[in-house]
């Protein structure tokens, strides 16, 4: 018996259409595992030889999962069951050519690429090692000993730093004498941010730029205007705070600037204009005294023409202090780059490569190297990826480099081959943005790839996990907070699971203390209200099963979760 549920259109599209490039977007519980684990099953029972498929997941534990479940589709296909998934789009069952196709693709399935995207890259990096310019018997450092070696590199450049006395390394000098405490673990924070972005630099500041003079003549402007119109105490005695904004930067720019003189220009002198804890200025309006003494137009005028050059003394401070910043950064990343250089010999030598390296020396590899390129997209002319909202930038080149129908230089401007991609993912599911997931990436490659005359965007809604009270809810709620503008739009999902009298109420809202109560009280109320429903939910919640039966919950079926740095008192 076939189950139809409210996306079937979509679902079967994505397991027989293979001539479009698809983006498909299927939010938790939705079976998007299960759903590309089919469309490789009848991609092989459409005689596609599985050595000409890699379908790439995030990580090690997804990878295997999505492994274990294309087997047992093709196993549960070739016994002659027709998996409960499929049910709609084979009703009678495959046919004697499916079947002889994906009987002979058993035979090889174990030629099947069901991998991590680093474990791709790095097969694309051994089979060509000469064309990367690398040692052929190069290994993956696992993360912890990556690290170690960042970690060591870090501090060794740290350390000779602060006693090298070269100009470049003045910048750490001035650094550690205003925080000794804090500032090596900021700076190794840096430095694990150019870590992960190794080619990204610092834009370079134009050494020929006068931001101090700027900032004065737009200090004088203001002054002689004030002198001219001495009608309000407040607006006059700016002059002087501005004043001493002229005394701080006043030639500051003329000549060589080291990094003492930029550390001293960072933190110019409080004065009135500024906002609190800020050095910008707060708003100017004050038209009432130009008024009294010039009468309503004329005083309108002049508030209007003080107002101009106020905001432009506060205008030019603001850009002395982001010119003055963006020099900070370079001389600092310019000696920062002495522990990024170490760390790449101490791999060298070791004949180790990162997980960076992985995706820098594969996209190199797909993007500079026509022959290359071409082996690989003809190895794999179809590509899934899973959990594709947590790709980023440097991924997403790679996998349309090779999916394009030519070499590219850029992956934005690519044209995809026929049926070549197939990502599934949900946007609302990007977590990993700590490992550089990038929800702009996934936003731009799947407006590429829906942009294309063979591509198409399918939305995945039917939710076989959570009943249609916490699907109601779940809608109501999210739909404003995932708006489309900087959060991805929202899908309202669909319950599969029919609806049945409660045993208690799926979604409850707790008020926990009063305003009376201190925040320790409150979590020791929180954690007995918890508590309780933890109680009567084990043993008492009917469960459901795969197949259809019931048992008691248990407290393995409870999840709890906190928000980010908060903890739950149990």
């Amino acid at each position: 018996m076939s189950v139809i549920v409210p996306d079937q259109d979509a679902r079967t599209r994505c397991v027989t259409d293979f001539s479009t490039n698809l983006v498909v977007e299927a939010a938790a519980g939705t079976g998007k595992t299960t759903l590309m684990s089919c469309r490789v099953a009848m991609l092989l029972a459409g005689g596609h030889h599985p050595g000409t498929i890699a379908a790439i997941s995030f990580t090690e534990a997804s990878a295997s999962e999505l492994g274990k479940r294309i087997h047992s589709v093709v196993e549960e296909l070739l016994s002659g069951n027709v998996p409960l998934e499929l049910k709609a789009t084979l009703p009678n069952g495959l046919s004697a050519e499916q079947e002889k196709a994906l009987e002979a693709a058993v035979d090889h399935l174990d030629e099947l690429t069901v991998t991590t995207i680093h474990s791709f890259c790095q097969q694309i990096i051994v089979d060509n090692a000469v064309e990367a310019k690398l040692d052929p018997g190069i290994k993956v450092a696992d993360e912890m000993a990556a690290d170690a070696m960042f970690d060591q590199a870090f501090s060794d450049w740290f350390t000779d730093a602060l006693s090298s006395g070269k100009t470049l390394d003045r910048a750490v000098v001035v650094l550690t004498e205003d925080d000794p405490l804090e500032v090596e673990r900021e700076l190794r924070d840096l430095a694990k941010i150019r870590r992960q972005h190794r080619r990204a630099q610092p834009p370079r500041p134009d050494l020929w730029a006068r931001p101090d003079i700027e900032l004065v003549e737009a200090i004088d402007a203001y002054a002689r205007w004030v002198a001219d119109h001495p009608f309000d105490k407040k607006t006059n005695d700016y002059v002087a705070g501005f004043d001493q904004l002229r005394s701080y930067c006043d030639g500051a720019f003329a000549g060589e600037v080291d990094f003492d003189t930029l550390w001293r220009l960072s933190r110019p002198p409080r004065i009135g204009a500024m906002k609190w804890k800020s050095f910008e200025f707060e708003a100017f309006q004050r038209p009432g005294p130009f008024k009294k003494a010039r009468g309503e137009k004329e005083g309108v005028r002049l508030h209007g023409e003080v107002l101009t050059l106020y905001g432009a003394v506060g205008e030019k401070l603001l850009a002395l202090l982001a010119h003055t910043g963006s020099r900070m950064i370079w001389q600092l990343s310019g000696s920062m780059q002495a522990a990024l250089d170490a760390y790449d010999e101490m791999k060298r030598r070791a004949a180790v490569m990162d997980f960076e390296d992985l995706l820098e020396h594969a996209r190199d590899l797909v993007i500079g190297n026509k022959q290359v390129r071409d082996k690989v997209a003809t190895r794999f002319p179809i590509i899934l990826v899973d959990e594709c909202q947590d790709s980023d930038i440097l991924q997403i080149e790679i996998l349309f480099a090779i999916a394009a129908d030519g070499p590219v230089s850029n992956w934005r401007q690519a044209r995809l081959r026929p049926g070549a991609l197939f990502f599934v993912g949900d946007p609302k599911q990007s977590i990993y943005r700590f490992r550089n997931a990038d929800i702009a990436a996934y936003r731009a490659a799947r407006d590429l790839i829906i942009g294309q005359p063979n591509g198409a965007l399918v939305a995945i809604t039917a939710n076989f996990r959570s009943r249609s009270s916490i699907i109601d809810f779940v809608n109501l709620n999210f739909a404003e907070v995932f708006d489309g503008g900087s959060q991805p739009a929202y899908v309202a999902l669909h319950p599969t699971i029919k609806h049945q009298p409660a045993v208690m109420p799926h979604v409850v809202r707790l008020s926990i203390g009063t305003e009376d109560e201190g925040p320790g009280e409150v979590r020791r109320l929180e954690a007995h209200a918890v508590g309780e429903i933890c109680d009567q939910l084990i043993g008492r919640l009917p469960v459901r099963q795969k197949d259809g039966s019931q048992r008691p919950a248990r407290a393995g079926d409870i999840a709890l979760m906190a928000a980010s740095h908060t903890e739950l008192w149990l």
